[in-house]
């Protein structure tokens, strides 16, 4: 969901100055919103919202009011990037990222999690919501891949967070 993605990304307190991968992307919420984010770009600038039909609606102030938000916006100030193993995943991310206008903004590529290189040479945060259940497994299976989560992300200073389904797992 974006608004969690978004959410864990400001309970972080990422900001966009530093790089951000999501390892194991998925459809690519974490990107687009940290895209959004870094870019201080207005979600739903581009969207009709429900209190548009209220009876004191006023479409003067609404313009005004998204104008200076427009005006905030700048080119995204650290590296974007995401990666998952599966094809459709992939495929699904980049759709996603085009259709929020962030297809420029956010790398995304396949490729396995051990093969993962961070970039640039400052720490950056390293954050997903990796697949459990069916898609991974259980049991061992998760321990094995949120170890190696940790551990590609601590291999050079970088920030590490992960959704985790299990206590047990952290």
């Amino acid at each position: 969901r974006e608004t969690l993605a978004a959410g864990i990304l400001l309970l972080l307190g990422w900001d966009g100055t530093e790089a951000l991968v999501d390892p194991l992307c998925g459809s690519g919420s974490f990107l687009i919103e940290g895209a959004l984010l870094a870019r201080r770009r207005p979600p739903g600038a581009q969207r009709s919202f429900a209190f548009m039909n209220w009876p004191r609606y006023r479409p003067g102030l609404w313009q005004a009011l998204l104008a200076e938000a427009l005006r905030q916006e700048r080119p995204a100030p650290a590296v974007i990037l995401g990666r998952d193993r599966e094809k459709a995943a992939v495929a699904a991310a980049h759709r996603n990222a085009a259709r929020a206008g962030e297809g420029e903004t956010a790398r995304i590529v396949r490729g396995e999690l051990a093969e993962l290189e961070l970039p640039g040479d400052a720490p950056g945060l390293l954050v997903c919501n990796p697949p459990y259940g069916e898609r991974v497994g259980r049991g061992e299976d998760l321990v094995s891949l949120y170890r190696t989560l940790g551990a590609v992300g601590r291999r050079r200073g970088w920030r590490v967070a992960f959704v985790c389904p299990d206590p047990a797992l952290v």
